[in-house]
């Protein structure tokens, strides 16, 4: 049977934070077996936070043990303690409710800033997009961009590619970044290849997927001004005109 309640905050991670919210148990076992602890933990205003449960098997006699509620929810949840065991269960390997309890345990005086903040992914770039400009047909551009890690944890990143109504016109070069894992705060660099076959405004899109649920993937916009055929000088109009001056002056000088 359930007996009494003790609780402490408890920092796997040495960054001052609690990653638990610890609350032992008591059990008194009369039957050698397999049991599972569930236990609800409330705010003060009996709102639910989280729950958890342990499974073990005990031989008959007195055992200690631990729920562990996420530090990550408590401080989501965003109220001060203190927290409240609102219910806790103790049942055998058939499921049969053997104790249970309502409103079990209060702990300390806790503040949700004491626990863990949430484990943020967060992927950027720079630049955001890029415009390569006027590339003359047959000419090359590289744009090199800087994918960076802003989250608190591990960013996976998948493999780059290029999509989009003129992706054969670009090229990803130099990938430093496909199927690499960046630790917070590191970087990762990429080049991307404009290179025009034909005249006008083209376009794509640069794919970078990631584990990042809210940029998956990031997308990247790739543009130019209108690619020329010449590099962008004149054609023979000058030329031309000079030519006509030049013979109406010869003319005028065989009078």
């Amino acid at each position: 049977m359930l007996g009494t309640f003790r609780d402490y905050g408890l920092d796997t991670d040495g960054d001052s934070k609690y990653n638990f919210l610890v609350i032992e148990v008591d059990v008194n076992i009369t039957d050698t077996g397999n049991y599972t602890i569930t236990g609800w933990l409330t705010d003060k205003n009996d709102q639910d936070i989280c729950y958890t449960e342990v499974k073990d098997n005990l031989n008959e006699g007195h055992h200690n043990l631990s729920l562990r509620m996420k530090g990550e929810f408590i401080y989501q949840h965003g109220i001060d303690g203190p927290y409240k065991l609102g219910y806790v269960t103790l049942r055998n390997d058939d499921h049969d409710l053997l104790d249970n309890y309502r409103n079990a345990f209060s702990t300390k005086n806790y503040t949700y800033a004491d626990f863990q903040t949430p484990a943020q992914l967060d992927i950027s770039i720079s630049p955001t997009s890029y415009n390569f400009g006027n590339i003359a047909v047959g000419s090359t551009k590289i744009q090199a961009f800087t994918i960076t890690n802003t989250g608190s944890v591990d960013l996976v990143i998948g493999n780059l590619s290029i999509t989009g109504m003129n992706a054969s016109e670009f090229s990803i070069q130099n990938d430093n970044c496909s199927g690499q894992t960046i630790a917070p705060s590191r970087t990762c660099t990429v080049d991307v290849k404009f290179s025009p076959t034909s005249t006008g405004a083209k376009s794509a899109t640069l794919n970078i997927p990631s584990n990042d649920p809210d940029k998956n993937p990031l997308s990247v916009s790739l543009t130019n001004a209108e690619a020329s055929s010449t590099n962008g000088k004149s054609g023979g109009g000058g030329s031309c005109f000079i030519d006509t001056v030049w013979s109406f002056v010869k003319k005028e000088s065989q009078r």
